[in-house]
């Protein structure tokens, strides 16, 4: 695994752990800022895969992967 993946990989991480936080919250702005928060580091994960040509493969494996769980 490559630095780069590593820090998506973490990237991601974080995001999906901000994700289960907020499922516990009571709905209001604190939940909404934090599900913000989450899809910021998504998006960022985002940009240093397309930054990275060593992330290429294995960003579209991991692509495949997130469909293949919302399926």
């Amino acid at each position: 695994m490559t630095d780069v993946q590593s820090k998506v990989d973490n990237l991601r991480d974080t995001a999906n752990t901000l994700r289960r936080v907020a499922a516990r919250m009571k709905p209001g702005s604190a939940q909404t800022e934090i599900m913000e928060l989450a899809e910021r580091f998504e998006r960022l994960a985002e940009h240093a895969e397309r930054r990275s040509p060593a992330t290429t493969d294995a960003a579209s494996f991991a692509a495949l992967r997130r469909v293949r769980q919302v399926a």
